[in-house]
């Protein structure tokens, strides 16, 4: 699609463009992107991010506390691989209020060489605050 093509590259534009401003004003900005895997084999764009964020890489794409399939993983995976080899830090946030779930989920993602954090999906509060436990 071409339409699709032009976005992606409107997207690139803006995060370097953002990257450039940022850093200018505040030297040492550090700028992480959240998500949009498609973007990430444009070297422009992973030339200016310093690391990235994947939300829902094991777990929640069919409905909460469930496994995503092995294809919606490999996926993302296949992009974000890339980050790893380049050396950059990759996060991991899922949504997992299911304790064995969220162990399990925990060592799959420190296994696959992410950083895993664990949150409410509003996002409105830090883990623990709310008496659950941390794991």
């Amino acid at each position: 699609w071409p339409a699709e093509a032009g976005a992606k590259q409107a997207m690139i534009e803006l995060v370097v463009e953002l990257a450039a401003k940022a850093r200018a004003e505040r030297p040492g900005f550090i700028l992480m992107m959240q998500n949009a895997e498609a973007l990430l084999p444009y070297a422009d764009l992973t030339d200016v991010i310093d690391a990235h964020n994947k939300e829902s890489l094991l777990t929640g794409l069919p409905d909460p506390n469930s496994q995503n399939s092995p294809q919606d993983v490999e996926w993302s995976l296949s992009y974000l691989r890339r980050l790893q080899q380049l050396g950059m830090p990759t996060f991991a946030t899922e949504y997992v209020s299911d304790q064995t779930l969220r162990l399990a989920v925990r060592r799959r993602l420190t296994q696959l060489g992410f950083v895993a954090f664990f949150a409410t999906y509003g996002l409105d509060r830090l883990p623990g605050a709310d008496g659950e436990a941390e794991n």
